[in-house]
């Protein structure tokens, strides 16, 4: 899984991010244990900005998303 913007701590509890990270609709990357934990307590706000984060938010999909564009924008480079 790709380190967005080469971001290496989670902007929820600044520590170094050794697993997958998880993008926010905010842009805010965090790691899957403070994603888990805000699952589990029931928040659906950014513990870093305090943005919303729509119900219908689905991290896997997102992260797909992004891998897709990634891979377009990384073809169309070598193309040229």
């Amino acid at each position: 899984m790709m380190i967005y913007r080469r971001q290496e701590k989670c902007k929820a509890c600044e520590t170094e991010i050794s697993e997958t990270p998880i993008q926010l609709p905010c842009k805010d990357v965090i790691c899957t244990a403070c994603y888990n934990d805000m699952k589990l307590v029931g928040t659906s706000k950014c513990w870093a900005c305090k943005e919303q984060i729509p119900q219908s938010f689905d991290p896997q999909q997102e992260n797909k998303n992004e891998w897709v564009n990634n891979a377009i924008i990384q073809s169309s480079m070598h193309q040229t």
